[in-house]
């Protein structure tokens, strides 16, 4: 019986049997639950802003200053980067900054017509697929 007790098959069935039985009960899962961290929001933001800027200046320019000589080759790839380059970091940092956001309750309330979903999703009682989702976290 000892041998068997220290065999490397018998001693993964003993500690995957451990892990399944002292798995946390759903109920005591919420405290272990925090919102997610803002990595490099600052940083984010000041280069949203940077690229922004950067591209609304190149356009800018070359519809003010460079009118006259649209048919050139600098001109054509200064209005390339101003309107099809610069502007692609600012649509990917906005949609990430907003699906991060979107992940919040207080997102979703702040509509009015949402209002009736969040009540629910927040009723104990409640057996909807987003109640369940929200009670198991």
């Amino acid at each position: 019986m000892q041998r068997l007790v220290h065999s490397p098959s018998c001693r993964l069935l003993l500690l995957t049997t451990l892990f399944v039985f002292a798995a946390v009960p759903l109920g005591a899962q919420e405290s272990l639950y925090s919102p997610p961290k803002d990595y490099l929001e600052e940083a984010a933001k000041i280069l949203t802003l940077a690229t922004a800027a950067a591209a609304i200046s190149l356009t800018g320019w070359v519809l003010l200053a460079r009118r006259r000589k649209l048919e050139a080759f600098q001109t054509r790839l200064v209005l390339f980067l101003g309107v099809c380059i610069l502007p692609f970091p600012v649509m990917v940092m906005s949609t990430a900054v907003g699906l991060e956001q979107a992940k919040a309750v207080d997102f979703c309330s702040s509509c009015h017509l949402m209002a009736t979903f969040v009540e629910d999703m927040e009723d104990p009682s409640s057996t909807g697929l987003a109640a369940l989702h929200y009670q198991n976290r």
